[in-house]
C-alpha cells in the first residue's frame, strides 16, 4: 500500500487546500508570533514549591470546611424559623373574658357583628336590649333598649 492520497473529493475542495498550502502560507505558518520572534526558552526549576502549596490548600480546605458549616447551620437555623413561624410551638391564645353586668336572670338572645363591634342582645327580666361591645378592648361601648 502507498501513502494516503492529497485528493480531496469533490474537487472543489482539493483546489482550496493546494492554494493554502502553497509556499508563501507555509514560510508564515513557521515564524514565531511571539515579539520578540526568538526570545528565551522555558527554564527547570528545581524548586518544588510544595511547602507552598501545602500552606494554599491547608487554607483553602479550612475555608471551604468554615463555609460548608456556615451552610449547614444556615440551613437548620432558617428550617427552625419556618416552623415557629408557621404555628409549630406557639403559646396557646389567652381567651378574653368579658362580664356584662346584667342583673341575676338575665340571658343572652344572640350575637351579631356590626361595623367595629359586637352587638350582643340581652334578654332580661324587666325587657331586652341590645349592648354593643367593642371586641378588642372588651369595653361596652353602647345600650340599645327595646323598651322603656
Amino acid at each position: 500500500m502507498g501513502a494516503p492520497s492529497r485528493e480531496a473529493w469533490p474537487a472543489s475542495i482539493s483546489a482550496l487546500t493546494r492554494e493554502r498550502e502553497s509556499e508563501p502560507m507555509a514560510s508564515a505558518r513557521k515564524r514565531s508570533a511571539r515579539l520578540p520572534a526568538a526570545s528565551g526558552g522555558a527554564r527547570a526549576s528545581a524548586r518544588s514549591g510544595s511547602v507552598d502549596e501545602g500552606v494554599g490548600v491547608a487554607g483553602l480546605k479550612a475555608l471551604v470546611i468554615g463555609m460548608g458549616v456556615l451552610i449547614v447551620v444556615g440551613t437548620v437555623a432558617l428550617g427552625i424559623v419556618l416552623v415557629q413561624r408557621l404555628g409549630g410551638s406557639q403559646p396557646p391564645a389567652r381567651m378574653a373574658q368579658h362580664v356584662l353586668g346584667e342583673p341575676e336572670g338575665s340571658r343572652i338572645g344572640g350575637i351579631a357583628a356590626v361595623d367595629r363591634s359586637l352587638a350582643i342582645w340581652v334578654v332580661r327580666p324587666d325587657g331586652e336590649r341590645v349592648v354593643l361591645v367593642d371586641p378588642a378592648s372588651g369595653r361596652r361601648t353602647g345600650e340599645i333598649r327595646l323598651r322603656d
